[in-house]
């Protein structure tokens, strides 16, 4: 098999975005636009005429796994055998001593490599049902906040900007870890999302106009993935993120697409998906730097 260490520079992004387009384990993680918005520093794992890739995100530490890239890993349009998982993986530079990263959910690693394995989980909601039948697997616990939100005066938005979402998530956040650099990476990915026709932002109001919960969901490989859920403690207290998730499976029943929690298991476990265990491999020191690929504002470019 023939894979190539490639820097980023000689990457050829219309092979590329077409790999991932067409891979039978794509997912938006993969494309070019969206690792730009995240780093510039990945070069990549090239087969052949790019039937198969692996990008290399990289710092001066060695491979990590970004924050806001769930699962990466091979991508490939033939089989993601173990055999090609395998030889991909040998395949990584020898000078890269800390390697830690997560493979995507189709992509089987065998016990006898030389990695410390652990596995994690994602969650994904058929919604090709209707909504009803789709509630029959609500949890009680889901079914009682769903009941508690329709006592509000709701009013859900597609309208707001990505500077809405971002400002939202970064004031009302748990996660407080390089929130500042994160904040450029959440405006790249959004704006180069909308500029592809491939995203929207979601909002919930009360009766009083004060923004309860946001969202920004990108569709990909027939997914609705959920990027940036946050509420404010009035909107947890009458429990708007449920009823915003929630709104999505109204609008969206019957539908051929799977709404991805991506993470978000708490609601991914509420609403009855089903578990979508991806792998995690590390080899060396631990490296879990998050390094955005500038502070620059999101409109200096966009994304391949």
């Amino acid at each position: 098999m023939d894979i190539r260490y490639i820097p980023n520079s000689e990457i050829d992004k219309t092979r590329w975005n077409s790999c991932i387009h067409y891979s039978i384990n794509g997912n938006v993680f993969g494309y070019k636009w969206y690792l730009d918005s995240v780093t510039k520093d990945w070069d990549a794992l090239v087969e052949g005429n790019y039937e198969s890739v692996m990008p290399i995100i990289k710092n001066e530490k060695g491979i990590y796994q970004p924050e806001l890239i769930r699962e990466s890993g091979i991508y490939t349009s033939r089989v993601p055998s173990r055999s090609r998982i395998r030889q991909f993986l040998e395949a990584i530079p020898e000078q890269f001593d800390s390697i830690n990263f997560h493979l995507n959910n189709q992509n089987k690693i065998e016990e006898d490599l030389d990695f410390d394995i652990s596995r994690h989980s994602n969650y994904h909601l058929l919604l090709s049902r209707s909504y009803d039948e789709l509630a029959e697997n609500f949890r009680p616990e889901l079914t009682k906040m769903l009941d508690k939100a329709s006592q509000f005066d709701f009013t859900s938005t597609t309208s707001l900007k990505p500077e809405d979402v971002a400002n939202f998530y970064k004031k009302h956040t748990q996660n407080r870890q390089n929130l500042d650099q994160k904040y450029f990476a959440f405006l790249r990915i959004m704006y180069n999302a909308l500029h592809r026709g491939l995203g929207f932002a979601s909002g919930i109001y009360d009766d009083k106009k004060n923004l309860l919960a946001t969202n920004f969901f990108i569709f990909s490989h027939g997914k609705i993935v959920s990027l940036l859920p946050a509420q404010s403690p009035k909107g947890e207290k009458k429990c708007a993120l449920a009823f915003s998730f929630n709104m999505v499976l109204l609008t969206n029943a019957k539908r051929t697409a799977i709404l991805d929690f991506n993470g978000e298991n708490k609601y991914g476990k509420l609403f009855g998906g089903e578990e979508k265990p991806f792998t995690k491999i590390q080899k060396g020191e631990p490296n879990f730097e998050f390094a955005p690929s500038s502070k620059k504002p999101f409109w200096s470019i966009f994304g391949s």
